[in-house]
């Protein structure tokens, strides 16, 4: 019997097609990755992970973003106060030692599950610049990066769950501003539709 996975999928870093300086400064990667789990084991991880928030004494309910514990880190070493206005605000509670063991911990929860495989793609947008820079050509637009991104992934992926012949649902974290959806989810959703509706798949090689 054919078992299932979710794949559940983010992005780190940003990308537009124009990479002027600050960007590039704020942003020099662009990483998607993917964290590839059996969906029998989701409320395993689910129940685990709020259990680690209570051990530490963090808001169950509230996100913890990486973002989030980097931003206060980089606050303190600048000995600037974190702003009120930050959604992470009221984790200034804690110190970073404190943090920093969380986010280990939380990663060792996938230690714990019969099978976890964490796939990711990494783009340096310096080095993207320069090379279309040289070839005189344009960078390529928001629609094709991305789409690059997913088709790796998607492709790895599969390669990866034909070992044990999985069948794979994928969510990709949308990036929303102000409850509305932003370009970038649009783009993300058209990349894949088009990868699966004319791709070549790992099976087709």
């Amino acid at each position: 019997m054919m078992e299932a996975y979710f794949i559940f999928s983010d992005e780190a870093g940003d990308y537009t097609h124009q990479l002027g300086k600050k960007l590039l400064k704020s942003h020099p990667y662009f990483i998607r990755s993917a964290v590839i789990i059996k969906c029998e084991e989701w409320t395993i991880l689910r129940d685990s992970f709020r259990s680690l928030k209570e051990e530490f004494k963090l808001p169950v309910d509230e996100e913890l973003k990486w973002s989030y514990v980097f931003s206060i880190i980089q606050h303190r070493r600048k000995g600037e106060p974190i702003p009120i206005s930050s959604k992470y605000y009221t984790l200034g509670d804690y110190s970073n030692e404190e943090l920093l063991n969380f986010v280990k911990e939380a990663v060792n929860l996938l230690i714990k599950l019969s099978y976890c495989r964490i796939v990711y793609t990494v783009t340096d947008n310096e080095d993207l610049k320069k090379e279309y820079g040289q070839k005189e050509k344009e960078n390529p637009s928001e629609y094709q990066f991305h789409k690059w991104h997913i088709q790796d992934l998607m492709q790895r992926t599969e390669y990866e769950l034909q070992q044990c012949e999985g069948l794979g649902i994928m969510f990709l974290d949308p990036r929303k501003k102000d409850d509305k959806e932003s370009k970038d989810d649009s783009i993300l959703r058209s990349a894949y539709v088009d990868i699966y509706r004319d791709d070549c798949f790992v099976k087709k090689y």
